[in-house]
């Protein structure tokens, strides 16, 4: 800003300062993890990598997770370039605001104050409204988080010429707030918008009253501290395709001492990129390429080469070869939701029209067309599983399977329909009932309620005179099974 007011910003110094600072340690690390894909991803965890690694080059890896965000999307942990997302708002943050600051500078500071704190606002109540809409693709949204970055802007505003604000509590307050979600927030919590007040508006109060003489400006100036912000960008780059690669080829979930194994692995290896990867390309006389248009070009070729890596392991589907022929074979769930003709629509069409879909198709079935089911298989998804094997063990059975996304209880919205169909089934002779119990009871969140309704559900059922089979939940594994079955792993 300083450069603006004084008529000397220039947009391309401002990028070739952006370049020189991200791309470097960004590009290594992006190298660095496509042997690892190779070795270790499954032909579709390659081609989700490569569509990964192709969106961060040109930096916009939060669409492409955004539009990841489904129900049976990978785990979060097992993406190695996840956590990019961040990267690409900040990029597209740094696309707009520099043109916005040479335009509002023309009307002087004041009008810069205002126009960066309303486009801030104006993010912040998107961000609350979006989390309300959808939490997990608002959690990605370009428009969803730019408040944040707006934040940081309007602290360098009001500092712009000027020193911190002596004002040693509220920097105590901005520290603790910074460090209070690390101990309170749960993953469970919808991230993004007022939640995201708390230490995005500590960092404010720290930049804003953190004098070097204040307390919080003597705990951040340990050495630990700032040792741990000069490696900070190349260890947050290194960090997650560690741990991801690291769950990938686990069989078991890591455990305490390997999650702290690995945050140091982390810190090292960021010391190790900062001091050979990150300083040589930045300062006032960078030592490599110190030219502007050497460096782009050195940039262009590198992000180039990287592309085609991504395009390459695309356009031939994972190299599914890598798997010899002897995991051929499909165990995922291509097999289970693909159908085809082999059960009928359930009956009635009250039922049918009722329950969930899956990819367009009504996930309501029945083993045999010949009236009414005397035997359902009733919950949500994960009764479903259950399906193929009563079908099939009762072959002279009209078996039907009703499905629906919520808990199958009496006052479950959702399930009304299914219930009546069941009060007006003169042939139901058997229930299977199933759910997905712990995930269930953490959305009720009640478990006096949760087993009272239970009760009332399961006494109306036996009411209608049918038999009832209460079962658990399907397996958990905590490593990924598909790749149990290509891997080998020493011990």
């Amino acid at each position: 800003m300083a450069e603006t007011a004084a008529g000397s910003f220039s947009i391309l110094r401002f990028y070739e300062r952006r370049a020189r600072r991200i791309l470097p340690a960004l590009f290594v690390v992006l190298a660095a993890c496509i042997p690892f894909a190779w070795l270790w991803m499954l032909p579709d965890q390659l081609m989700r990598f490569s569509a990964s690694l192709g969106s961060v080059l040109v930096f916009l890896s939060n669409i492409y997770f955004m539009g990841q965000v489904s129900y049976f999307a990978p785990a979060a942990e097992l993406q190695p370039l996840l956590h990019t997302w961040s990267l690409a708002v900040e990029e597209q943050y740094y696309l707009f605001f520099p043109l916005l600051v040479v335009w509002a500078m023309r009307g002087g500071r004041r009008r810069l104050l205002i126009v960066t704190a309303v486009l801030t606002l104006a993010s912040l109540g998107f961000s609350e409204w979006g989390i309300r809409q959808d939490a997990k693709r608002n959690f990605f949204f370009t428009l969803s988080r730019f408040w944040e970055l707006g934040v940081g802007s309007l602290c360098a505003v009001l500092l712009a010429g000027r020193t911190p604000w002596r004002q040693g509590p509220l920097a105590l307050v901005g520290l603790v707030l910074t460090l209070a979600p690390v101990f309170l927030y749960t993953a469970a919590m919808p991230f993004a918008g007022l939640w995201a007040l708390v230490p995005v508006g500590g960092a404010a109060l720290l930049i804003l009253c953190a004098r070097t003489d204040t307390l919080a400006a003597r705990i951040l100036s340990l050495r630990p501290m700032v040792g741990i912000g000069l490696v900070s960008y190349s260890a947050y780059l290194v960090h997650q395709p560690i741990f991801a690669f690291a769950r990938i080829r686990s069989p078991e979930e890591l455990g305490i001492p390997a999650l702290l194994v690995l945050s140091a692995l982390s810190l090292a290896l960021g010391w190790l990129s900062w001091r050979f990867v990150e300083r040589p390309f930045r300062g006032q006389r960078p030592a490599v390429l110190p030219t502007r248009g050497l460096y782009f070009l050195a940039c262009g070729a590198v992000g180039a080469a990287l592309m085609a890596a991504a395009v390459t392991i695309r356009v031939n589907d994972g190299f599914p070869g890598r798997a010899t022929e002897r995991h051929a074979g499909e165990i995922g769930g291509e097999a289970f939701t693909r159908y085809g003709d082999r059960f009928a629509d359930c009956q009635p069409e009250a039922a049918r029209l009722a329950v969930a879909q899956f990819e367009r198709e009504r996930r309501c079935l029945q083993s045999r067309t010949d009236g009414l089911p005397s035997v359902v298989v009733l919950g949500d998804s994960h009764a479903e599983h259950l399906f193929y094997g009563v079908a099939e063990g009762l072959p002279d059975r009209t078996v039907a399977m009703y499905v629906q996304n919520d808990v199958p209880f009496l006052d479950a919205r959702r399930f009304a329909p299914l219930f009546a169909a069941l009060n007006e089934d003169p042939d139901l002779q058997t229930v299977v009932y199933a759910m997905n119990w712990s995930r269930r009871m953490t959305e009720l969140d009640d478990d006096t309620g949760f087993e009272r309704r239970l009760g009332e559900t399961l006494g109306l059922l036996q009411g209608l005179g049918a038999r009832v089979l209460v079962v658990g939940d399907l397996p958990w594994f905590a490593s990924e099974p598909p790749y149990c079955k290509y891997a080998v792993i020493p011990g």
